[in-house]
């Protein structure tokens, strides 16, 4: 869209707000160094105009993880049920940041897209979501990705959740 402003600077709004989200970091990626990649065309897919992407991202607590096991015993507790929690905790919170994102963005004058931390729409004849967010993560210098597809973040290895906003 033109006439939309850049986030950049240091007075950007994002800066500004980013303490009242909650969320362990921060990541803005341009849609300008990535033309003609597949981000670029699920971005523009979903917010026509869109200059940058937003990642927001939260540790999965190790501690947790650690627990975990891929045996269960029918109708024991199990400690695995633990990342369930955690994971809805996590998503809720990334949710929140990316609305509350939006918001901030959008009384700006910025036209923007928050997508859920959990249950983004997929396109299930393919098994992908409509907008990767590790993709969006690693171009917003976050974090590689690993051979197994996971992000991979310098400060959490592959235990972070994602959350995004388009604008």
């Amino acid at each position: 869209m033109t006439g939309q402003p850049e986030i950049t600077g240091a007075d950007s709004i994002l800066e500004r707000i980013i303490p009242e989200l909650e969320v362990d970091f921060v990541g803005v990626a341009s849609l300008a160094g990535w033309k003609d990649t597949k981000l670029e065309e699920t971005a523009l897919a979903l917010l026509p105009g869109a200059k940058s992407v937003v990642v927001f991202s939260m540790e999965i607590v190790r501690e947790i993880l650690d627990l975990s096991s891929p045996t269960r015993i029918q109708g024991a507790a199990s400690t695995t049920d633990l990342i369930d929690s955690d994971s809805q905790y996590l998503g809720g919170k990334l949710t929140e940041a990316t609305y509350g994102a939006t918001r901030a963005l959008r009384r700006a004058g910025y036209r923007t897209l928050p997508l859920p931390s959990r249950d983004c729409p997929t396109d299930d004849r393919f098994m992908q979501a409509i907008f990767s967010y590790k993709h969006a993560a690693q171009a917003a210098g976050m974090g590689k990705l690993g051979w197994h597809s996971l992000l991979i973040t310098p400060e959490f290895g592959p235990r972070a959740r994602l959350g995004v906003c388009l604008t």
